[in-house]
């Protein structure tokens, strides 16, 4: 291996110059930076939606669109009614309607359907009526009575809009087909909330479950749980920053460095009209978390320096700018590889943390060292007595005196990752992204507690022809498959057209001896078109465009599901899915719904997962052996960063955490992130190597020259990514605490077993 050309080392030292010698232009061209990111923060907001966790070619994402445009949105909002007393009454009927149409006055709301803004089918002598249960109510009590009866046995009412007990209404609110709008869901779930407070009554319970709801409480979440960690993550790393180097001017330096860097990253993301996705709202804590340990690296080659103040600010920035700027190469590789991922908010996450990391990197060597030099800070020597100076000196004799244990352990603890590994699973659970006391979480379990579940799932039949959506063998054929489906798990009930026509057929026979007897779709197609023709005439005709085609040529059955988890709609899909490959080919059947579709999305995470990490691998080797210009030492510095990820893993299989969107980027994150110490050793026992001795000389040189920066970054690290393990947002917390778990385990590899690999590794020459 050959020594570094002198070409390089005086670039560096131009660029020490360039970057010391010129302290205005520096702070100038960051003050310029900031003055023109910073307005673009205010309007950078939290956007929790489920579509960017989904994949742009996801099966069956063309039919949810099909199905969307031709019969509305199936992202519906579920709002109970709860109270003591029956709900088919004049004043519960009258407070229905009133929320009703309070909801449907909000912008984006397409419509509302509750058993105040549906019509009821009665038989009279005079042939049918399609009532307004709110203006038609009975004063009679016994037709009252009957009425009541007649509304909760009707298919298109049980469970859907009132419970089994007759105590619960339902609102059901259908927003508007805006695939295009990301606010939409906020407009809706706040409009919903504040109608649903103006409606509460003494006596009466109001409870409000569905995606929209769901998604604007995870942004929430999300953006308190930002700002507390945020700040939290900086009262961390300055107690950590003053712990290592005792002085008050490094701390308030070092986080105004990546303080600044957050600023410009996301008034970046802001200026480019994107919005924070679950797992963007992270970058600040990683960015703070990782750009300490860049001021780690210059503090302490400042601190080790001789001279006047410039000359140590140049002494750092020449000594750590090769290593940094090569940590930042191979960080940004670890990151940009989940730009391979096919899932929206996974590649979007890898490429923002990627150029984060490079603006982090960038104003910390730009800020630090200028402003070292300028206020001529001087930092006290380190005491090799204390206790990071012990555990060095214990690190040092285990990966150097005890050659024969370390690999027998190093096995054993690889051997027991391998275990958590056989162990780990693939599950996306929405239910488990807040914790189960959220009100969020609440609320789902009391609507479900009395009515079918807010997850919609629809089937599309497609007769081929006008009018063939009312042939009578259809409607058989697909009353049979509601009453298939409602057998499968995680399924409430249906609904369809062919319960209206059903209703209507046996309300038309209300004087047959017995007119349940009827309860099944009428015999012929003119028939069931008279049906629908007198509905069209009432003020309900939109009920309709909720079941069947402009043309008749095609129908819908809602599947009312309480599918939160992928492993449950994967099996209760492929259930629904082999039904309906039994008979229903000539009906080209197709399947769809908003979460069914990102539960499928999911299913690429472990793939996706699969391939980063392969990339990130591949691009982080082939910078390290490019740089180095040896395999073999390529090979080493593999090594140690392999294994804490190999531990994360077995953690993960072991406590029965499954990989998902938040976990899914931790070993592309750690992978990038542990390789930058990795490179700092490297490069110091090389050159120690250059100048003469052999390679357990050469380890001893790296110990003493980056030992104490390696150790104080990987508790930097882990206490940073510590704070996120407290987030209310399961897949952060998860993030959080298996990102701190890899952080410490990175001490073994870079301070046990890469120095034992070096140390067997033959010296390089001039």
């Amino acid at each position: 291996m050959n020594e570094p050309s002198p070409r390089k080392s005086d670039f560096a030292e131009r660029l020490a110059a360039a970057a010391v010698g010129h302290p205005f232009r520096v702070l100038a061209g960051l003050l310029l930076a900031i003055v023109l990111a910073a307005p673009a923060l205010p309007s950078l907001r939290v956007d929790a939606s489920v579509e960017r966790l989904r994949r742009r070619d996801a099966p069956g994402w063309q039919a949810l669109r099909a199905t969307s445009e031709a019969f509305g949105s199936d992202d519906v909002v579920v709002i109970a009614q709860i109270a003591d007393g029956p709900a088919v009454t004049a004043e519960r009927l009258a407070q229905l309607r009133e929320l009703g149409e309070a909801i449907e006055a909000v912008d984006g709301v397409a419509s509302v359907w509750s058993l105040a803004a549906t019509g009821h089918v009665r038989g009279s002598p005079a042939g049918l009526d399609i009532l307004d249960l709110v203006a038609d109510l009975p004063e009679d009590p016994a037709e009252r009575a009957a009425l009541e009866r007649s509304v909760e046995t009707s298919p298109l009412h049980r469970r859907h809009l009132l419970s089994e007990d007759g105590r619960t209404a339902a609102v059901v609110v259908f927003p508007e087909d805006r695939p295009d709008d990301p606010l939409l869901r906020e407009r809706v779930a706040s409009g919903v909330r504040a109608a649903m407070a103006a409606a509460q009554r003494p006596g009466l319970r109001l409870v409000a479950t569905g995606n929209p709801t769901f998604t604007v409480d995870v942004a929430e979440t999300l953006a308190r749980d930002q700002t507390r960690f945020t700040g939290l993550s900086l009262l961390v790393l300055a107690v950590a920053l003053g712990f290592f180097f005792r002085s008050g001017v490094a701390v308030a330096l070092s986080l105004a460095a990546v303080a600044i860097a957050c600023v410009l990253t996301l008034g970046a993301v802001s200026a480019l009209g994107r919005d924070l996705s679950a797992l963007l709202t992270v970058v600040p804590s990683l960015l703070l978390a990782v750009g300490v340990t860049y001021a780690i690296h210059v503090l302490h080659r400042y601190r080790e320096a001789a001279g006047p103040a410039e000359r140590r600010a140049r002494s750092a920035f020449a000594g750590v700018a090769p290593a940094t700027l090569l940590s930042v190469v191979t960080t940004m590789a670890g990151f940009a590889a989940l730009g391979a991922n096919r899932i929206d908010a996974i590649r979007e996450f890898g490429w923002v943390a990627a150029g984060a990391i490079a603006v982090g990197a960038g104003v910390v060597l730009a800020l630090l060292p200028v402003s070292l030099a300028r206020l001529g800070t001087r930092l006290a020597p380190a005491d090799p007595g204390d206790r990071l100076g012990r555990a060095l000196d214990a690190l040092e004799a285990l990966s150097l005196r005890r050659e024969h244990p370390r690999p027998a352990a190093s096995f054993a603890l690889a051997l027991t990752a391998v275990w958590g590994v056989a162990r780990l699973e693939t599950d996306t659970a929405y239910v488990d992204y807040l914790q189960p006391d959220h009100p969020a979480n609440l609320d789902r379990l009391t609507v479900l507690e009395h009515l079918a579940g807010p997850i919609p799932l629809r089937v599309r039949f497609d007769a081929g022809a006008p009018d063939g959506a009312l042939q009578p063998d259809l409607l058989a054929r697909v009353a049979a498959f509601q009453r298939h489906v409602e057998t499968l798990p995680h399924v409430q009930a249906s609904y369809s057209l062919v319960d209206l026509l059903a209703d209507m057929n046996r309300a038309w026979h209300a004087d047959a001896p017995d007119p349940e007897t009827h309860r099944e779709p009428p015999g012929s197609a003119e028939l069931a078109a008279q049906y629908l023709l007198l509905y069209e005439s009432s003020r309900f005709a939109g009920d309709l465009e909720r079941l069947i085609g402009f043309d008749r040529d095609r129908l819908v059955v809602w599947i009312r599901t309480d599918l939160y988890r992928s492993k449950d709609a994967s099996e209760t899909l492929a259930a629904l899915e082999a039904h309906l490959a039994s008979g229903f080919d000539d009906l080209a059947p197709k399947v769809s719904g908003t979460l069914a579709m990102l539960f499928r999305s999911s299913d690429e995470i472990s793939r996706g997962q699969a391939r980063s990490l392969l990339l990130a691998l591949l691009a982080i080797g082939t910078v390290v052996m490019a740089v180095f210009r040896s395999a073999r030492l390529g090979l080493a510095a593999a090594v140690p960063n392999l294994l804490p990820v190999l531990l994360m893993f077995g953690a993960m299989g072991a406590f029965g955490v499954p990989l998902n969107v938040g976990t899914c980027v931790v070993a592309c994150l750690c992978l990038g992130v542990a390789a930058d110490d990795t490179i700092h050793f490297v490069l110091a026992w090389r050159d120690a190597a250059l100048r003469g001795g052999d390679s357990r000389a050469a380890v001893r040189e790296a110990f003493a020259r980056v030992g104490r920066p390696i150790l104080q970054t990987s508790l930097a690290l882990t206490a940073g990514f510590s704070v996120l393990a407290f987030s209310g947002f399961q897949p952060i917390a998860h993030l959080g605490w298996l990102s701190a778990l890899t952080m410490a385990a990175c001490v073994i590899g870079d301070l046990l077993v890469l120095p034992a690999l070096l140390a067997r590794i033959p010296a390089p020459t001039r």
